[in-house]
């Protein structure tokens, strides 16, 4: 997981903040819970393991250990819940900030929605990964295909005025 530094002082609680500041974001069911012990630099509290369904940041799929420490600060979760989450790490654990858009599936469906464009192309706009977008790379649509003919020794001469072959 790349090195995140989650500033709970930031203050901006927006869709946007939050996800740009979180490592992962993902919707998940609770499958397990299980109670930890205090220990050295680590609080006392509970470790969800969350069946990852969605991921819309980062790369956690599989399951995911969730940490919630036993203070003012922790998010509790139930059993067989689905959740959408917004994740960081904090201390060598994964943890969700209890201020934050994280919640019940059922309760976010305007942040989902919101998750949800921030992660894909505006309605009109263009797919980064169709090939016009491919085209505009070489300048115009149609200097693809014309690169391909000369980097494979098609001579220009024998490409008509519109650079597809006579």
């Amino acid at each position: 997981m790349p090195n995140f530094t989650f500033d709970r002082t930031a203050g901006d609680y927006s869709v946007r903040a939050e996800y740009d500041r979180s490592a992962a974001v993902v919707t998940g069911q609770v499958i397990a819970e299980r109670p930890v012990a205090e220990s050295g630099r680590h609080s006392d509290g509970v470790v969800y393991t969350v069946k990852v369904e969605t991921v819309y940041r980062g790369d956690r799929r599989g399951v995911v250990d969730v940490f919630s420490e036993n203070s003012t600060g922790r998010f509790p979760m139930q059993l067989q819940e689905r959740y959408l989450l917004f994740i960081y790490p904090e201390t060598g654990r994964l943890v969700v900030d209890n201020c934050g858009n994280s919640g019940p599936v059922s309760e976010k469906t305007a942040v989902l929605r919101a998750v949800k464009s921030l992660v894909s192309p505006k309605r009109g706009g263009q797919n980064p990964n169709s090939a016009l977008h491919a085209d505009a790379a070489y300048g115009r649509a149609g200097e693809r295909e014309r690169y391909a003919y000369r980097r494979e020794g098609i001579g220009s001469d024998s490409l008509g005025s519109d650079g597809r072959g006579r």
